[in-house]
């Protein structure tokens, strides 16, 4: 629901950023990897009966093995990251005079 906000908001300024064509494409790869991430790591968690961890009001006691656990975990993490560094072309392309 969130992610799906944020896509919708992300939409909504693209058009406004002053960026170059290789910014630009960072800046799209970062949104995809993050929102597709952090949409597929609780359906995994979910189809692992795992993430108590990264995961805990939705996966209750549900534990699975390290390795997945693991897996939930760095890609929740990754994608939290990328999408703060997400953030920094986006305030960079937002400074710029609008266009006309």
């Amino acid at each position: 629901m969130v992610g799906g906000l944020a896509l919708i908001a992300l939409g909504l300024l693209w058009p406004q950023l002053q960026l170059g064509s290789r910014a630009l494409g960072v800046a799209f790869g970062l949104a995809v990897y993050s929102f597709f991430t952090a949409t597929l790591m609780p359906l995994l968690g979910a189809a692992w009966a795992a993430g108590a961890t990264m995961l805990p009001l939705a996966a209750g006691a549900a534990r699975g093995t390290p390795l997945q656990q693991g897996i939930l975990s760095a890609g929740l993490v990754s994608a939290g990251v990328a999408v703060f560094v997400l953030f920094i072309p986006l305030f960079l392309g937002l400074r710029g005079a609008p266009r006309s």
